[in-house]
């Protein structure tokens, strides 16, 4: 049964950590995105971004995904 259903107040507890840690993990992602984007737009604009760098700036993508990844328990 859910979590949210049941009566109890540690499923309640249980439930608010499970929201801050989401949340904290939302902040870090949004954290490393900016920051890689900030780091690899300039460079594009500036021309000194070869075909092959730039078929990897998906890196952005990964390094949330990863991120998301490493938070399952």
């Amino acid at each position: 049964m859910c979590a949210a259903l049941t009566a109890s107040l540690a499923a309640i507890a249980d439930l608010i950590v499970t929201a801050r840690r989401a949340k904290r993990l939302m902040r870090g992602n949004i954290v490393l995105s900016l920051v890689y984007n900030a780091l690899m737009v300039p460079l594009a604009v500036a021309g000194l971004v070869t075909p092959w760098l730039a078929a990897a700036m998906s890196g952005s993508s990964l390094l949330v995904i990863c991120n998301s990844f490493g938070a399952r328990t």
